[in-house]
């Protein structure tokens, strides 16, 4: 990883999302859209007020400094999907996430990444 960036690990749930910031100093916030961005079929289905939503987000999570820290993300959907994810579906969180001001996004599926299991996806990607 790079010196001046910052890992976060965000987890995406129907209309919301939990996004945690291992930078100098750990964060979580919970970023909530204005209008809904998850459909009946569809996680992420308004992919404009997805990226709307996560972007306010990020932007909180790296908080204000003199120098900006460019995120690094692992993006982890953990609802609605039974199957496992399309290609189709692994492009939308990816830009989901580069759209949203990230520099590098890893896809994760399966269980709930600890802190130490976040920062070596990124290390690996």
């Amino acid at each position: 990883m790079k010196f001046f960036s910052t890992p976060i690990y965000i987890q995406v749930y129907s209309n919301r999302f939990v996004i945690k910031s291992f930078g100098e100093t750990e964060m979580e916030l919970e970023g909530t859209p204005d209008k809904p961005f998850t459909t009946e079929r569809l996680l992420v289905g308004n992919f404009q007020e997805a990226e709307k939503t996560l972007s306010q987000g990020i932007k909180k999570s790296l908080g204000s400094g003199l120098i900006k820290k460019t995120p690094i993300v692992v993006i982890h959907p953990l609802e609605k999907t039974e199957g496992g994810l399309s290609e189709v579906e692994v492009k939308i969180f990816t830009e989901l996430a580069l759209g949203s001001g990230a520099a590098k996004a890893v896809v994760h599926e399966g269980p709930e990444l600890s802190k130490d299991a976040v920062l070596e996806k990124l290390k690996n990607a």
